[in-house]
């Protein structure tokens, strides 16, 4: 069962449509991308969804919240973490992070 916590809503600022379909290649990495500025590890997928879904919005708003209690003292979450992204009623994206697999 997957149990999450819900982080933030974001309201969302792009119409760019991108499918599940177009992020099922994406299943494991075999290369890993460093942020210019904030300093994070990203893999090929997160990649993928911030160009072409013009999602980099979606990548601050996450990192916006690393050095919050929540992932300071969580050794797994500082090591990997999964994010499951929802688009409610209101049009807000809800972020919730994934405690398990």
């Amino acid at each position: 069962m997957l149990q999450t916590l819900i982080i933030k809503k974001h309201t969302m600022i792009t119409q760019q449509k991108l499918k599940t379909s177009d992020l099922h290649q994406f299943t494991g990495t075999e290369k890993y991308y460093l942020h210019a500025t904030q300093g994070y590890v990203f893999t090929e997928g997160v990649r993928h969804l911030a160009i072409e879904g013009k999602a980099f919005w979606l990548l601050s708003a996450i990192w916006s919240y690393q050095n919050t209690e929540l992932f300071q003292y969580d050794r797994a979450l500082r090591a990997i973490q999964f994010w499951k992204l929802k688009v409610d009623v209101e049009k807000n994206l809800v972020c919730s992070l994934a405690k398990e697999i």
